[in-house]
């Protein structure tokens, strides 16, 4: 719930600390609201002013209007602030508002008393008697001793598993790996990857973009915590015949928006001006390994009724950022045998690509949270190993981590390479082909929402084009599960063959149809024991010689 201001005011004027679970704090951050974003030096008219030209070319691509969440917050409004003695720290453009500190009364009476101020909300409070949240825990295991996975994919060495279980391998050896496209990670920290051996491609390739600390608002990301080391390393890194990363080619913009030493709504308001800031530079994708649900002060702390993707400030600027038309790649959360045990937030906003966790055996990971959110919509969307996942640690070791952490940008940076390979479609259509592509797109769950994506039989669903050569015949369902239908526009002779090969020739099933009364569609049945994947319908007779290409799902 928010605090009334005018508790937070008596609190100031008396000069106490709030108490509450026997601890005593006192509010240190706030959140100013404004009513509107008059008094503007930008104009809707000339957008280069104040997006950059891949961020204009995001929006002519799909057709998205500028619109006056895209404009910056009024600079008459921030003086004003500013002159009211309050010190100011990061805006929000979609959020219409500034994080301030203050120290005195008079300054928030000051700021109450502008015309333009809609709000004040408390965004964090710091323990009078530790001066400092305590540190999080996190599940990532930084020092364990990796051990191979599946090494039968050569270049991804220990990365094998996790990558060859999405069908991303197929990608790589067809040339894609993220090239052209360009991911923000808003983590907590970035220690060591400037030192990095298995980043080290990045820096010579020009790869890293941009870099900003919204916590201490300074370019410098290279501190903190190793979480957001980790996590780019699952998408980035290579080693030689040790690890490659999911979208190693792949452009990226390192944002350090979470203060891994506490938890606060004020973190929330740093990913939206992180997203923001990945937006205007011309982001494709973000991945956002963070989750907000309850705050180091408890009267700040959400409830599962709040998970309805429409009340958390980060799930607010998620689906704005979806709607600029980026692709919002969320981990879940980690709270599954918690008493919480749901998703976060932003996982939980509608048009975010939430992403959960299986082991190696693809079986659940009972730590993942689970869905839905508290408007009933499915969460998480897909799943991938989040549990065994192999990572490259700061001193370029390959180990092993758990958490929905990794399955995430194992996600995001498939998907970037899935963008690469179809770059006509829009964020919407590649997180639906991706949902589509799942295990189990015919019978979701709270558990694995659609299930694990095949990235290759994604791809195939965004061409809409299946058929390799024209003819009579074509197919459908496509993709299919255990039945198959052939309509033809020509009479087949009896003699007609109907063969399914892979994608390599080689013959997988020889087919006998049923033809459906005198009609012209016959009907192949018991399709269902077919591995997931793409094959090729050859269809050879007296009249007829034609393929088309089928996907099981």
């Amino acid at each position: 719930m928010r605090i009334n201001l005018a508790w937070v005011i008596l609190v100031a004027l008396l000069g106490i600390a709030v108490n509450s679970f026997g601890q005593q704090y006192i509010p240190d951050r706030f959140f100013v609201k404004f009513t509107d974003k008059k008094h503007t030096n930008y104009s809707l008219s000339s957008p280069e002013a104040f997006l950059s030209k891949r961020a204009l070319e995001r929006r002519d691509r799909m057709n998205i209007a500028i619109d006056s969440n895209d404009l910056p917050i009024s600079r008459f409004y921030l003086d004003s602030l500013k002159k009211t003695g309050a010190q100011l720290l990061n805006t929000t453009k979609w959020l219409n508002g500034v994080v301030i500190s203050v120290d005195t009364l008079k300054t928030l009476n000051d700021i109450l008393a502008q015309s333009f101020v809609k709000t004040i909300d408390t965004v964090r409070y710091l323990n009078v008697l530790t001066k400092k949240a305590k540190q999080k825990k996190t599940r990532l295991n930084e020092e364990s001793k990796a051990e191979q996975i599946n090494n039968d994919i050569e270049d991804y060495g220990f990365a094998g598993g996790q990558i060859q279980m999405l069908n991303l391998h197929k990608f790589y050896q067809d040339g894609y790996a993220g090239e052209g496209k360009r991911i923000a990670v808003l983590d907590a920290g970035f220690s060591n990857v400037e030192t990095m051996m298995s980043l080290g491609h990045l820096f010579d390739r020009n790869q890293i973009k941009a870099t900003y600390d919204f916590v201490d608002c300074d370019p410098d990301v290279f501190h903190g915590s190793f979480h957001g080391q980790a996590v780019l390393s699952i998408m980035a890194a290579r080693l030689p015949g040790n690890y490659l990363g999911s979208a190693p080619g792949a452009d990226y913009l390192l944002l350090r928006t979470e203060n891994a030493g506490s938890e606060y709504p004020v973190e929330e308001l740093n990913w939206a001006s992180g997203a923001e800031f990945a937006d205007s530079l011309g982001a494709d994708i973000i991945n956002s390994s963070l989750g907000y649900t309850t705050f180091d002060f408890p009267p700040l702390s959400y409830s599962y009724q709040d998970m309805n993707g429409n009340t958390a400030y980060s799930s607010k600027a998620a689906s704005i950022a979806s709607n600029k038309g980026m692709l919002v790649v969320s981990s879940a959360g980690n709270l599954g045998s918690s008493s919480w045990t749901y998703v976060g937030a932003p996982a939980d906003a509608d048009s975010v690509l939430t992403v959960g966790a299986v082991n190696q055996e693809q079986v659940y990971a009972d730590f993942s949270s689970i869905g839905p959110n508290s408007n009933g919509k499915l969460k998480p969307n897909v799943t991938a190993v989040g549990e065994g996942t192999a990572f490259v640690n700061s001193y370029d070791q390959v180990s092993y981590g758990a958490g929905t952490s990794f399955s995430a940008p194992l996600i995001a940076g498939a998907a970037a390479s899935l963008w690469q390979a179809n770059p006509e479609v829009t964020n919407m259509e590649l997180k639906s082909a991706i949902e589509k592509s799942a295990s189990q797109y015919l019978s979701p769950d709270a558990l694995k929402g659609y299930g694990i994506p095949n990235f290759q039989l994604a791809s195939v669903i965004l061409q809409k084009r299946p058929e390799l050569s024209s003819g009579p015949v074509s197919v459908t369902p496509n993709p299919f599960r255990n039945r198959l239908y052939v309509k033809s526009e020509i009479n087949l002779s009896e003699n007609t063959v109907f063969e399914i090969t892979d994608m390599k020739g080689r013959l997988v099933s020889k087919l006998t149809p049923q033809k459906q009364g005198s009609s012209d569609i016959f009907i192949f049945n018991g399709l269902g024991h077919l591995s997931q994947g793409i094959y090729i319908l050859r269809i050879s007779g007296e009249n007829i010689l034609q393929t088309l290409k089928i996907v099981k799902a």
